[in-house]
């Protein structure tokens, strides 16, 4: 799940990077309403999620946010092993 700390109660944008090369971006729109029970003033549909393809072997991850002003925050990164 995603919230913009500067709009909780609207949509946000997540951007997927594997890589160092951006792959995807989705709006939240996804129900959560565990989230919504533990945070009232966040929009129900914060969560989001990504299908993406990837070639085997390893890959960096991350997850950023895009804030509405279009300036990214990075929230996480992993190490992928594609089989």
């Amino acid at each position: 799940w995603l919230v913009d700390p500067f709009v909780p109660s609207g949509h946000a944008t997540a951007r997927l990077v594997v890589d160092h090369v951006e792959v995807a971006r989705a709006s939240t729109s996804v129900g959560r309403p565990d989230v919504a029970a533990a945070y009232p003033d966040v929009d129900p549909h914060c969560g989001f999620d990504f299908q993406v393809t990837a070639s085997p072997g390893n890959h960096l991850v991350c997850v950023d946010l895009i804030y509405g002003s279009g300036r990214p925050g990075r929230l996480a990164c992993a190490d992928v092993v594609v089989p």
